[in-house]
């Protein structure tokens, strides 16, 4: 007699707040800083920096969930629009997110911090580690690596959320 089984687990807490989506942010920044062990190819390299592009996107539409949960944060969304724009990471954060989402920079839009970066990924090895993704994002003369930026990202938020009291 052949025979199966088939199992269903369902998660708790489905709901996407904003709590849920910090939560998910802090979880993916520590996904992105651990090496690769697969081996590194031009695809490899390239399924790395989707992945960190993908982190930029979720982690600035943070707001949107901010600001959906206004009536419950007592934030309110103009608020949280001014600390995107008056923060030089999560300015800079919109800005690349928008540009993946894009693919390149509508030249009607200002860029919300005041310059359009651009950006050279490539894959670096850690010997018996395995290797990294190397994002140089390039932005006001300066160039940043993008894993590093992908924290001081998360930093700033954090700053704002502890601010608002939303964190403790």
């Amino acid at each position: 007699m052949n025979g199966s089984l088939s199992t269903e687990l369902i998660p708790g807490r489905q709901a996407r707040d904003w709590r849920q989506r910090w939560i998910e942010i802090q979880e993916h920044l520590k996904r992105l800083h651990a090496p690769h062990s697969e081996p590194m190819s031009a695809a490899s390299i390239q399924n790395a920096n989707h992945d960190l592009q993908s982190f930029f996107v979720q982690a600035y539409h943070l707001k949107d969930s901010l600001k959906q949960d206004a009536g419950t944060t007592g934030v309110p969304g103009t608020t949280i629009e001014d600390a995107i724009t008056a923060d030089s990471h999560l300015s800079l954060l919109a800005d690349l997110a928008n540009l993946d989402k894009h693919g390149k920079w509508d030249p009607r839009k200002t860029p919300r911090s005041g310059d359009i970066p651009t950006w050279d990924v490539s894959g670096v090895s850690d010997d018996d580690a395995g290797w990294r993704l190397s994002l140089k994002i390039r932005h006001k003369g300066k160039t940043h690596d993008g894993l590093n930026f992908a924290g001081e990202a998360v930093s700033a938020w954090e700053r704002y959320l502890r601010r608002w009291g939303l964190i403790g």
